[in-house]
């Protein structure tokens, strides 16, 4: 998810954390589609594939392993998103927060103005 062109300030999940809206200090609103992977993992297969071995003190001050690939697959992630369009607001000022009433269909944004 890298369409900002800078920090995100504010998120809100909406339709059942199905879609996120995102806004930063530019003047849109981000809107992903969020969908979760099934995971499918073999019987006896632990839950976290990638773990830090640390070594002793008493080792050979050889630095901190990692097993697996450093590049994560696919495959191995448990989140897609999408993007499914922006909201034009009329400011470029910062995005404080951001909510929404219980159904979803009036959205606030809070922006920090500069004085």
């Amino acid at each position: 998810m890298v369409d900002h062109r800078s920090e995100v300030w504010g998120m809100l999940l909406l339709n059942q954390e199905n879609r996120l809206l995102t806004g930063s200090a530019d003047s849109e609103l981000r809107a992903w589609d969020m969908s979760f992977l099934e995971e499918e993992k073999a019987e006896g297969e632990p839950k976290v594939k990638k773990e830090k071995i640390l070594l002793d003190d008493n080792d050979d001050g050889e630095e901190d392993h990692e097993k697996g690939d450093e590049d994560e697959r696919l495959e191995e992630r448990i989140l897609s998103c999408k993007k499914a369009g922006s909201i034009l607001r009329e400011t470029r000022d910062r995005v404080v927060s951001l909510t929404s009433d219980s159904k979803a269909q009036v959205l606030a944004c809070h922006v920090s103005v500069k004085c």
